[in-house]
């Protein structure tokens, strides 16, 4: 072998070692990548990879000559967005973020980025794929997202707003959430930042920003670097709604000590504050409820316990007469005085029960025709001597005229009218009292009906308290001409009932006041106008009637009447009654004997006309008495009596098969009409 064949030999050993060692040193480089690297051919087949993809893919076995999707994928066919099945097509580089499975992880993420190999023509016969496992930073990605929307959503709950006041450009600058806040967005305003001037303008209640610039000027002077604030303050909504703002404020120094930043948030406490002074408000309203209801018990105790003294008193003077018969001038007048105190206190106890109906909604009206001239005649005739044993004068006029007939409950006319007439006499000590009656024609005609008196007069703080339960103008009234401040209440609330309503007009301390009812007519269409002068002068008046009269005595004269009554006193009072009319009295202390008298009596063929039922008795009650007695076939009249007087009770009674009641007080009079009414009068 000659020499030149030998160098030329020993040359091309030289180059091979060159290339072996430059192809171990390419691989070491290759290895020595901590991200994976894979050469493919043109049909995405591995022809190389490096340690790190060995490394992370064991359970795959070989990985050369596979398909790269089946090894790292695990995918039958590539998918679409694969970077190097794009650089394969295109020739460009190619790059995705792929998720992956592998070994220790079920799901994991690669940056995978495809560069196309291409030979000396251009064409494209491979790809060298780099992958880098962005697994971790995907998952922290995610985490601060997942952080991010659970800030943001609590700050939607919480109504919070970020912003950050830059004192080096004097501006503010705020978040998505700050302008969801005022119900608007950065779109709307024009941006995420905007000047103090600005701000205020927009959003902040004008008397509110002395107080925040305070604050803030407060925030930039401190030397505290940890300097905190939290304040409260109006706020104006994109819409121009008020609302409340609670602002927790920071600072931010420099390195020389100086405050460049001032940022905080802003919460909507507007719900908080509303529920605050509504709460506030009830609380006064409670109060005053409650010092209502002590000066009412105040005056109870005091209405109540003057005519209880009288009755007592003269009840002790007529005790003490040695003959029980003497009707001396003074054991007459001790009668009557008893009598009056003890009308008065039941009065009281009427005006609480008709306000307790009414607040209940159990007081009904019954609009009837009616004749107003009529009512007008009855009231005044009835009013007048209580005007004149005040050396009052009462006049009645009529403004034009008025129709003959209108729809209205007369009862509850006649009972606000006789309130408004008994409260001018009352506070009038000299002068008159005028009842004047209009018609007023409008969309809807009105009856109105003014009471003008000459009497004290109130004050325009008093006329907006006298409508109150239980109050009247003030405490020096009540301790002079006494009552309880509920008949304005019940009156207001019966012509709010028919239709209308009751005011003030007018009123002058020590000159007077008029004071007006106003009732709907319904319909006047088929009604005639008549001179309500001339109309009121031809009714009847009302005669005040003694209670005792000669008439009562024998006019149930042989009626036999059975009374079921517990308590002793009412048991005396009732035979008083029936027996001066003349009636035959059988007295039973509860229901089961009454039930077994009444049985007795029919079985005897002598039954009793009429049975007076308790409803509350020991052993058994009158509504039970009643619906026994019906089961047994008893068909004469039963009357219910009852201390209760609220609106329903009546027709208690009725459905539980008794044929009328009666009301505790007994009011004589009205008991024997009731009883005349069921058997007829008796006389001999």
């Amino acid at each position: 072998m000659n020499t030149e064949l030998q160098s030329q030999i020993s040359e091309h050993d030289e180059q091979d070692e060159t290339l072996r060692e430059s192809e171990r040193f390419l691989a070491g480089m290759f290895d020595a990548i901590q991200d994976g690297l894979t050469v493919l051919d043109r049909d995405l087949n591995v022809l190389r990879v490096n340690s790190w993809l060995k490394e992370r893919h064991p359970h795959c076995g070989p990985l050369v000559g596979r398909k790269c999707y089946e090894v790292f994928q695990q995918r039958a066919t590539p998918c679409e967005n694969c970077p190097s099945l794009r650089a394969m097509r295109t020739g460009q580089a190619c790059s995705d973020i792929l998720p992956y499975p592998c070994h220790e992880q079920p799901e994991g993420w690669l940056e995978s980025s495809a560069y196309p190999l291409k030979d000396d023509t251009g064409k494209v016969i491979g790809v060298i794929e780099y992958n880098k496992d962005i697994t971790s930073r995907k998952r922290a990605e995610e985490e601060l997202n997942t952080s991010e929307r659970k800030l943001s959503n609590a700050m939607k709950i919480a109504r919070l707003g970020y912003w950050e006041l830059d004192l080096t450009t004097n501006l503010f600058t705020f978040d998505d959430h700050f302008y969801a806040l005022f119900r608007t967005s950065a779109e709307e305003v024009g941006g995420y930042t905007m000047s103090p001037e600005e701000y205020g303008e927009r959003y902040l209640f004008p008397e509110d920003i002395p107080l925040i610039a305070e604050e803030t000027r407060k925030a930039i002077t401190t030397s505290d670097p940890n300097y905190s604030r939290q304040l409260e303050h109006r706020f104006k909504y994109a819409d121009g709604e008020i609302g409340y703002l609670a602002v927790r404020f920071f600072i931010e120094k420099d390195e020389h000590g100086r405050t460049i930043k001032t940022y905080g948030a802003n919460q909507d406490i507007t719900e908080r504050k509303l529920t605050e002074e509504a709460l506030y408000e009830a609380k006064q309203r409670a109060e005053a409820a409650t010092l209502a209801k002590s000066e009412f018990l105040a005056n109870m105790s005091h209405e109540i316990r003057t005519p209880m003294t009288a009755i007592l008193g003269f009840t002790d003077i007529l005790l003490e007469q040695d003959d029980p018969q003497d009707e001396s001038p003074a054991r007459l007048e001790a009668a009557r005085i008893i009598k009056h105190n003890g009308e008065y206190l039941l009065g009281l106890i009427n005006d609480i029960l008709d306000l307790s109906k009414i607040e209940a909604g159990k007081m009904t009206v019954d609009c009837v025709e009616c004749r107003p001239c009529e009512i007008v005649a009855n009231v005044v005739s009835l009013m007048r001597a209580r005007a004149e044993a005040k050396g009052l004068t009462m006049d009645v006029e009529f403004a034009g005229l008025v129709p003959e007939l209108i729809q209205t409950d007369a009862t509850r006319l006649r009972q606000a009218l006789i309130n408004l007439l008994g409260n001018a006499i009352k506070f009038t000590e000299r002068g008159s009292v005028r009842l004047i009656a209009r018609l007023v024609v409008g969309d809807m005609p009105i009856m109105e009906f003014d009471i003008v008196d000459t009497g004290l007069g109130i004050t325009q703080e008093q006329a907006t308290r006298i409508f109150r339960p239980f109050c009247q103008g003030d405490s020096s009234t009540t301790r002079k001409f006494g009552g309880t401040g509920l008949g304005l209440v019940i009156t207001k609330r019966l012509a709010e009932m028919l239709g209308g309503d009751v005011s003030v007009v007018e009123s002058e301390v020590g000159r007077g006041t008029r004071m007006r009812l106003a009732i709907a007519t319904g319909p006047l269409e088929e009604t005639a106008m008549v001179d309500g002068g001339t109309s009121a002068a031809q009714e009847p008046s009302v005669q005040a009637v003694s209670t005792e009269t000669d008439e009562e005595e024998f006019v149930l004269a042989g009626c036999r009447i059975l009374v079921a009554e517990d308590n002793p006193t009412n048991r005396l009072l009732l035979s008083k009654i029936l027996t001066k009319t003349g009636a035959e009295v059988s007295i039973k202390e509860n229901g089961k004997l009454a039930v077994e008298a009444a049985l007795s009596a029919m079985d005897e063929y002598r039954p009793f006309d009429l049975i007076l039922m308790d409803v509350q008795m020991p052993e058994m009650g009158g509504f039970e008495a009643t619906a026994r007695l019906r089961c047994e076939g008893y068909s004469r009249p039963i009357i219910a009596l009852t201390a209760h007087a609220m609106s329903g009770d009546r027709e208690r009674c009725i459905r539980a098969g008794c044929d009328d009641y009666a009301t505790k007080p007994i009011d004589r009079c009205k008991l024997i009409e009731t009883i005349c009414k069921h058997t007829g009068p008796r006389r001999p």
